[in-house]
């Protein structure tokens, strides 16, 4: 009895070694370290990126208080970033309800004062002050429309969130 169970053990030991190396398997990239401009921690990225063999980052602002990028694998576009700031009054959740409702079964997240997570969108709002005036500051990711692990990307998707929204209002000035 002793032999079959260490023999159970050692085959999903196994099984967990594959499963975990195969996350990183092919990804011949080095992981960045920021979205946007905005520090983050690699592993909180690495979940939504996919192997290959070239990343790439485009960053930009339509304006200054509203950066966007993007990040490639191999000319693909792999995960977007895009955040704003509103006016006070805007119903910013309201707003792209459609788009959330379309990205498959919205759920509530605890980031900001509103925010949503969707199989292939998050959004996070909150309200703060602006160049001295009432406003909001808002943030969409939008990973590819494919996935494997839905609830994994989800997850790693609210994780993101929590972290790089906070962050973000930060850097545009957007003071709560």
């Amino acid at each position: 009895m002793k032999r079959l169970r260490t023999a159970m053990l050692a085959a999903a030991g196994a099984a967990v070694l594959i499963s975990v190396t195969g996350c990183s398997e092919g990804r011949e990239y080095a992981l960045p370290d920021d979205i946007c401009g905005v520090a983050v921690d690699s592993a909180l990225i690495a979940p939504l990126l996919p192997p290959g063999a070239k990343l790439e980052q485009s960053t930009y602002a339509a304006r200054p208080h509203a950066p966007r990028c993007e990040l490639t694998v191999d000319k693909n576009t792999v995960l977007t970033v895009k955040g704003d700031v509103t006016t006070a009054d805007e119903d910013v959740i309201g707003g792209i309800g459609q788009r959330l409702a379309s990205s498959g079964d919205p759920a509530q997240i605890d980031v900001g004062d509103a925010a949503r997570v969707a199989d292939s969108m998050a959004v996070a709002v909150a309200r703060c002050t602006y160049e001295g005036k009432p406003s909001q500051f808002i943030v969409e990711i939008y990973p590819p429309a494919k996935a494997s692990d839905v609830p994994a990307r989800r997850e790693a998707l609210t994780r993101l969130m929590t972290v790089y929204f906070p962050a973000a209002q930060k850097a545009v000035g957007c003071a709560s």
